[in-house]
């Protein structure tokens, strides 16, 4: 055979053995523990790449100086007590449901008849300076905005939710309760009034809502939700160790708002604010949970309720899984508490 032109000939003393496992248990073995690794890998690149918000190991931004973009600090200025402050967390794209809040339950003529205040907590736009605008317009004509300066996202909730926290404690420390809502949110200001106003009075160190007991609410671990807890965060725990509210709707006494601001600013960041403010500022601080869950339903119970001709409807709040129904839902309300209440 002929020897290429410009080719080595190499001679190799020793033979390359194949690696040859004992056993077929042992490749097994072998290969289990390569997967493991690889996967170990792969699960720690993604939670890095996918989650950068994690990295974060400081204090929640609201605590710091200048922490309002837009802030509106007359909206409780009265010398005397107002029965509640509402708080909203709204997207700051959500323009069409702030408006049709405004125009159904949270109407200013119902509101100030049961004296009571709403206020819309924001972030800022992800580089859309038209977005801005348009919120500075609607600020000026509502004067019902406050807009912290993060950037707008699920994962920088808990910053929105100590601004709002920081904001009652500033400038709306008359108000003797407060009612945290997202802005697909329902409320019954009858029964609110009805309901709770009038049964609970000098109340202290308090939060209802619908409760999930320490141990109870599973933590989700699986890749591509929205709620995905990375594997460093709450480490080897399958459920939250304290117990919480879900953010939805959650009702609390205004002695209770300030030790909770306070305590934050020694706590480290939790993206998921209803652990976070519900469940370990709640815990540190001693604030108590009480249950409303029997008050609280989705649109089709709530439609269902409203339909009633016995019994004045009790619901206080609805989350509600369509966009287009909260003022549908606010004229049956009116129209209902008019056949109970006049």
């Amino acid at each position: 055979m002929k020897r290429l032109r410009g080719t080595v000939s190499l001679s190799i003393p020793f033979k390359i053995r194949r690696w040859r496992p004992k056993s077929l248990k042992a490749a097994l073995i072998c290969i289990l523990l390569f997967s493991m690794s690889i996967y170990k890998l792969g699960d720690f690149i993604l939670d890095q790449i996918a989650y950068p918000y994690n990295m974060y190991q400081g204090y929640p931004f609201s605590i710091y100086d200048h922490p309002y973009n837009i802030i509106t600090n007359n909206t409780c200025t009265s010398n005397s007590k107002i029965n509640m402050i509402v708080v909203i967390h709204s997207k700051v794209t959500n323009f069409v449901r702030r408006a049709s809040i405004r125009r159904s339950w949270a109407n200013q003529h119902l509101l100030s008849g049961y004296d009571m205040r709403v206020v819309f907590f924001l972030g800022m736009p992800y580089r859309h300076n038209d977005i801005q605008a348009l919120v500075h317009q609607e600020s000026l004509y509502y004067n019902d905005i406050i807009q912290g300066t993060f950037f707008d996202s699920y994962t920088n909730i808990t910053h929105k939710a100590v601004l709002w926290m920081r904001w009652v404690k500033e400038y709306c420390s008359n108000a003797l309760y407060i009612l945290k809502l997202d802005d697909d949110v329902f409320v019954n200001v009858y029964s609110l009034y009805k309901n709770f106003l009038l049964n609970y009075k000098n109340t202290s160190m308090k939060m209802w809502c619908e409760i999930k007991s320490a141990g109870k609410q599973a933590i989700s671990r699986l890749r591509g939700k929205k709620w995905r807890v990375a594997s460093h965060e709450l480490p080897g725990l399958k459920y939250y160790p304290l117990t919480l509210c879900r953010g939805y709707f959650v009702i609390m006494t205004q002695d209770s708002i300030g030790p909770m601001y306070e305590a934050a600013k020694q706590t480290p960041f939790f993206w998921i604010d209803d652990y976070y403010v519900f469940g370990i500022l709640a815990n540190i601080t001693g604030v108590k949970h009480f249950s409303l869950l029997q008050f609280l339903s989705n649109e089709h119970e709530a439609f269902q309720c409203f339909k009633s001709k016995t019994r004045f409807c009790p619901l206080l709040g609805v989350l509600l899984e369509s966009s287009n129904v909260m003022e549908t839902l606010w004229l049956h309300a009116a129209v209902h508490a008019n056949d109970f209440l006049v």
